[in-house]
């Protein structure tokens, strides 16, 4: 969610708020979407419940997904 959250934002966005601020609202976005599906779960729901473990599990492939998205694109050419 967040690799292609960040490949959804245009280049022009991307330069007003600069891209590492853009890269924290994407993955803050994407924890408090994990968290708010575990609770529609468990209270809008009568044959599943909300586990705590999957909101971490989720906020843990933000995370990642935040990882890999810096090394991939926020990587410093090298002046070799």
């Amino acid at each position: 969610m967040v690799v292609l959250g960040y490949l959804a934002i245009p280049k022009s966005r991307e330069q007003v708020v600069g891209r590492s601020k853009l890269l924290w609202y994407i993955v803050l976005f994407a924890v408090v979407y994990g968290i708010i599906i575990e609770v529609i779960q468990h209270v809008a729901t009568s044959d599943r419940h909300g586990d705590p473990l999957d909101a971490l599990a989720n906020s843990t492939g933000a995370i990642v997904g935040m990882l890999a998205v810096r090394f991939l694109f926020f990587r410093v050419p090298s002046l070799k």
